[in-house]
């Protein structure tokens, strides 16, 4: 018997050392962002946390501000957090004693005499001494469960700032494009205007005058459509900022004016990237969790040692329970092991084993799909400024062609559909450019995003999570 038990225990020192520590990453973190090139990017200065920021644009701040006060996703992220705060520090308190008070009454009648009452009081007390971890490694889990909450909590910070300011500019591209929608369908109606009078006094065909008034009517059933998007992100920004949908359209809002964004965006370097991504933090901490609970199912294959204690008191009435001769004390160290039950403990252990496995295995995935989103956002938000650049150009071009093709067809050195064309071609491709601007703040979002930044906030929205 002896022998089996110094085996057993034997075997469980071996199992706390095999899980004792966390298993190294195979992940390496690179020293550099391949896509961050020198014309778009500061490599290695610090990264702003308040991203938003680096727009100057005060309604988009007002915007931020009232979505990290007011969502509702944020709020229950925020409780979440509480909970498991609670929870951790409810853990600790597996370090102090435990025990319990009652008293009983018992009244005792034997045939015809009178009635006994007899009063008893039971004091227990117990505490565990922690020789083998269980409890500081339940604490270590819970803490950790905490702090992936706290990711958590971060993670959805960035996720909301950034939906605010991705929907934002989707809103400045949609009223933009709505506007030369409208100032397209203005130019193509003063055409028709002179092609139905040119018509009327017989210089002009017929031919013209439809192809006129077709390309207004296409022109004119392009802006329900945008209008209808218009509509639809407006309501989007409403469960943002925790409002009502219809409440949050504001002149200010659907401004046309132009995006501006900084020249050059600072990435900061992979390292401090690592440790600033909530979702990387998030699935360290659940690592870290995992192992500690490991740790835990591995210290229940060893003896618990607790001091435990009784103190009883029995009298006749509730005054005399007080009494040195009623009352009867017993105390001493206290040994449980649940020899049998370690086949089913260790069992446990490799269950708690392979989470911690699996947990690691979840850390390096997060790591490498962080990474590749993050390459991903480098790249779409340089590529995006190029083709701004390029469309830029065209409109010019397409304005210039327009001027001219009017100058043409006044002078009688082209036909009309020459100007129709020209006039196709410049709303293309100003539509085109109001939405490629708009994707590019939205790429520079995604860039944000991507690095971590936006959970670093003011004093008013910290308290929140408090």
């Amino acid at each position: 018997m002896l022998a089996s038990l110094r085996s057993a225990l034997a075997l469980s020192v071996a199992l706390l050392a095999a899980c004792g520590s966390i298993p190294k990453s195979s992940v390496d973190t690179p020293t550099t962002f391949t896509a961050a090139d020198t014309n778009s990017y500061l490599v290695g200065e610090p990264v702003v946390q308040e991203f938003w920021r680096s727009f100057d644009d005060p309604v988009l701040n007002s915007l931020v501000h009232r979505a990290l006060l007011a969502n509702r996703d944020l709020r229950a992220t925020q409780a979440r957090l509480r909970q498991s705060r609670a929870l951790a520090n409810q853990s600790m308190t597996d370090y102090l004693p435990g025990g319990s008070l009652s008293i009983q009454n018992t009244e005792t009648r034997a045939g015809l005499a009178a009635v006994t009452s007899r009063y008893t009081g039971t004091a227990q007390a117990q505490w565990e001494i922690d020789l083998f971890g269980r409890i500081t490694n339940g604490v270590m889990a819970r803490s950790a469960d905490a702090r992936a909450a706290l990711a958590d909590l971060h993670a959805a910070r960035v996720s909301v700032t950034s939906e605010t300011a991705r929907i934002y500019f989707q809103l400045r591209g949609a009223n933009t494009r709505l506007s030369v929608a409208r100032r397209s369908a203005d130019n193509q109606r003063q055409s028709l205007n002179i092609t139905q009078a040119r018509f009327e006094e017989g210089a002009g065909s017929e031919l013209d005058l439809q192809r006129a008034r077709a390309q207004l009517q296409t022109t004119l059933a392009t802006i329900p459509s945008l209008e209808t998007q218009q509509q639809q992100l407006l309501n989007q920004l409403a469960v943002l900022l925790g409002e009502p949908a219809g409440q949050v359209a504001q002149p200010e809002i659907l401004s046309v004016e132009a995006i501006a964004l900084p020249e050059l965006v600072p990435v900061g370097n992979p390292a401090e990237w690592l440790r600033r991504r909530p979702d990387i933090r998030r699935a360290e901490a659940r690592l870290e969790s995992t192992a500690a609970a490991a740790r835990v199912s591995v210290a229940s294959l060893f003896p618990r040692v607790s001091i435990s204690g009784t103190a009883t008191a029995a009298a006749a009435d509730v005054g005399s329970l007080f009494e040195k001769a009623n009352n009867t004390l017993l105390w001493g160290p206290t040994l449980s092991w649940a020899v049998l039950n370690i086949p089913r403990l260790l069992y446990d252990v490799a269950a708690q084993s392979a989470r911690r496995d699996e947990s690691l295995a979840s850390y390096e995935h997060t790591v490498l799909t962080a990474l590749a989103e993050t390459e991903s956002a480098l790249s779409a938000y340089r590529f995006s400024r190029q083709r701004v650049a390029e469309l830029e150009a065209a409109v010019t071009a397409s304005e210039r062609a327009e001027e001219l093709s009017r100058i043409r067809y006044d002078a009688g050195a082209a036909d009309f559909l020459s100007v129709l064309d020209a006039q196709r071609t410049q709303l293309q491709v100003a539509d085109q450019l109001a939405q490629s601007r708009s994707d590019r703040a939205g790429a520079l979002v995604a860039v944000y995003k991507a690095l971590g930044v936006g959970w670093g906030l003011n004093d008013a929205a910290q308290a929140l999570a408090r």
